[in-house]
């Protein structure tokens, strides 16, 4: 790289550290047929993810524009442009500069793990219906399981499992790591492939230490819907677990996921019964200010149920809109929906309730130990 362009990219990373990007959206609320105004202000690519889950239509563009971070209090407490909500993503350190502004607090990614070192009878226990119902798959088509360490079967992971599956499912979203990049994770791990019939139709990209199993990357054969279906890509969860916990490991590392209880890759994790905890890794903080009417803001949170970090673990943050009662059985069904280990409970916000609503997780809890 030349001088000019390694200045530039110096002054980008300053740039960051004080100055984002923010823009504003106008639409329908999705669930609520709502006009609703969300500023996200970030250097990152939140917007991508959060705009479709938010809108029941592409919204408007409004604005486009950096903002300068220090400057963006005034933005809020003023609620310059009536935004409803304000989401961003900014550097940790500035949590201390908006205490007591946001309403909530969390990060862009959150942890899920499996403790695989108790009794196989145990893990089992902790399985949601899916998870059971790929056990019964699994017999119905025969399917096994192989790991190897050879080149050959990672061209065939790479090429014909992991992209053809990222972009299938992801489309034009899909982040697609490099050929050298996943290789090297090959080379100090190994692949275990799901078989019928003798032939590979998904892998998954495993790396050991520290007797923790890390479950890096998957694919399906040729990201063909049928075998996704038959329960070759769920299949992967099962024999990873199962091959962790006949090796004697102590857990099963599933990586990252969005922080919302109903997002895909978050609920798959969770109903294999995987804990959530904090991304120790992140330096940003993702904040949540809630400037619009309550009945818009819980209509927000109902559609994206968040997972914020609070003293001694995580909790939920769900709305309900509508009825302002909650009922004994409402509670009882948002507990069954959103239970994991390491949630302490959630945060329920309703348009008749001044504060959020706590929900204790607690004899949940018991009743998985």
């Amino acid at each position: 790289m030349d001088m000019i362009g390694s200045l530039k990219q110096k002054v980008s990373r300053e740039l960051k550290k004080h100055a984002s990007h923010a823009t504003l959206y106008d639409g329908a609320l999705k669930g609520a047929d709502m006009p609703f105004r969300c500023l996200i202000v970030e250097n990152a690519n939140l917007a991508g993810y959060l705009i479709a889950r938010t809108y029941m239509e592409n919204p408007r563009i409004l604005k486009k524009r950096r903002v300068w971070i220090p400057a963006l209090k005034r933005i809020i407490e003023k609620r310059e442009d009536d935004i409803d909500l304000c989401i961003a993503v900014l550097p940790a350190r500035y949590d201390a500069e908006f205490q007591g502004l946001y309403g909530f607090r969390g990060q862009e990614w959150v942890n899920q793990t499996l403790d695989v070192s108790i009794t196989w009878e145990e893990i089992r226990a902790r399985f949601h219906a899916n998870p059971h119902k790929t056990e019964r798959k699994i017999m119905k088509y025969g399917f096994t399981y192989r790991v190897s360490n050879d080149t050959k079967d990672f061209d065939l992971f790479y090429h014909s499992m992991y992209v053809p599956h990222a972009i299938g499912q992801f489309g034009e979203q899909a982040y697609v790591e490099s050929y050298d990049d996943v290789r090297s994770y090959f080379e100090k791990g190994f692949l275990l492939f799901v078989m019928e019939n003798g032939k590979p139709v998904s892998g998954g990209l495993c790396l050991v230490g520290d007797r923790i199993l890390t479950f890096r990357r998957l694919g399906v054969i040729d990201g063909d819907k049928e075998y996704i279906f038959k329960g070759a890509q769920s299949s992967l969860y099962f024999f990873i677990i199962r091959y962790a916990h006949d090796r004697g490991l102590r857990e099963v590392d599933f990586m990252k996921s969005r922080p919302f209880l109903n997002d895909g890759r978050y609920r798959h994790k969770q109903e294999w019964g995987a804990s959530v905890s904090p991304d120790k890794e992140s330096e940003t903080s993702v904040y949540y200010f809630n400037a619009g009417e309550p009945e818009k803001i819980s209509a927000f949170y109902e559609n994206n149920p968040l997972i914020v970090p609070v003293e001694g673990g995580m909790a939920g943050v769900v709305g309900r809109s509508g009825s302002t009662v909650i009922s004994d059985e409402s509670i009882k069904e948002l507990e069954k929906l959103y239970y994991a280990p390491g949630l302490k409970g959630l945060k329920l916000l309703a348009p008749g309730s001044a504060r959020p609503i706590d929900i204790s997780f607690e004899e949940a809890s018991k009743a998985q130990t």
